[in-house]
């Protein structure tokens, strides 16, 4: 269900990036007419979806074709993401991630309209590099903050998600290629994976199953710990918001094994493989609950 949410929220983006595109074609026809008018031409008929002013229906069909074949682009990009999903159980069964170093974000709504508006139909989506980290596989290859990277290994990239499985499942010390886009170009890189650090490679697991963690802090009861670790984040329409998983909740036993630290979970954390579920038994105010966390990648997704 949660993989199925997500793959129409990919369709829906991409919907709503051509029906923009085809608006604005439309509005840029305006300035047109007037022209028309000025130097004494008829009135424009308008029939339809289009306006005619001697070949400019022409024009007008081209462009609604236009339109069809970037949603057309969009759609086997989306279709791109959602196949490669499985790719990262690889990834999960194996002591590394791969890592490329980088802070990353979706654009939004507004940002994928103006790169379509400025660069052309064949743009319009990708991810914005927010950061790239002191010495990572990213700075070495001279990715910049504000680059946006539109195809991994010939894939499109249409979201956070899809570049962080690409990456995650691809063989520490093997080279892959990056598409970016600087200044209007597209930019083919070559960057050598990294290995993700330790200490992030807990953080990457709880969030492909869609929650974070943090130390307790505040006021303890006896059994108590500073180092106990509280779900700090539970992401919407993920596997542990699924699950029933709350903000406040201790993890106390994680797969039937006891959590006596933030160090202890990340430790299991790193062993979890993405396919299998996870049993939590968290106390909520108290009370003890036993909570069952569907896979971050459902059996059904896998080849």
């Amino acid at each position: 269900m949660v993989n199925g949410m997500r793959r129409a929220r990919l369709f829906a983006q991409a919907l709503r990036v051509s029906v923009r595109l085809w608006f604005w074609r439309r509005t840029r026809a305006a300035p047109r007419c007037e022209h028309h008018k000025a130097r004494g031409r008829s009135q424009p008929e308008r029939t339809g979806l289009y306006v005619r002013i001697g070949d400019d229906r022409e024009h007008s069909e081209a462009t609604h074709i236009g339109v069809a074949l970037a949603l057309v682009i969009l759609l086997l990009a989306t279709h791109a993401a959602w196949a490669a999903e499985p790719a990262l159980q690889t990834a999960g069964d194996s002591p590394s991630w791969g890592w490329l170093g980088v802070r990353i974000r979706d654009l939004s709504e507004q940002e994928m309209e103006e790169l379509t508006v400025l660069y052309g139909l064949g743009e319009g989506y990708g991810v914005l590099l927010v950061d790239v980290l002191k010495g990572g596989p990213a700075e070495t290859i001279g990715l910049k903050a504000g680059d946006l990277v539109v195809a991994y290994d010939g894939r499109p990239i249409l979201e956070v998600r899809a570049l962080q499985r690409f990456v995650g499942a691809t063989p520490v010390g093997k080279s892959a290629s990056l598409t970016v886009l600087r200044e209007g170009k597209r930019r083919p890189l070559q960057v050598t994976i990294g290995a993700m650090p330790t200490e992030v490679v807990a953080e990457r697991v709880a969030a492909e199953y869609g929650f974070a963690v943090r130390a307790l802090v505040g006021e303890r009861s006896a059994s108590e710990r500073g180092d106990d670790p509280v779900v700090a984040v539970v992401m919407e329409r993920s596997p542990a918001k699924q699950a029933g998983l709350q903000i406040g909740d201790r993890i106390v036993r994680f797969n039937g094994q006891a959590v006596t630290s933030l160090a202890t979970l990340g430790a299991l954390l790193r062993r979890q493989r993405l396919r299998e579920p996870l049993d939590l038994h968290v106390l909520r105010q108290g009370n003890p609950l036993s909570l069952h966390v569907p896979p971050a990648i459902p059996e059904k997704s896998l080849p």
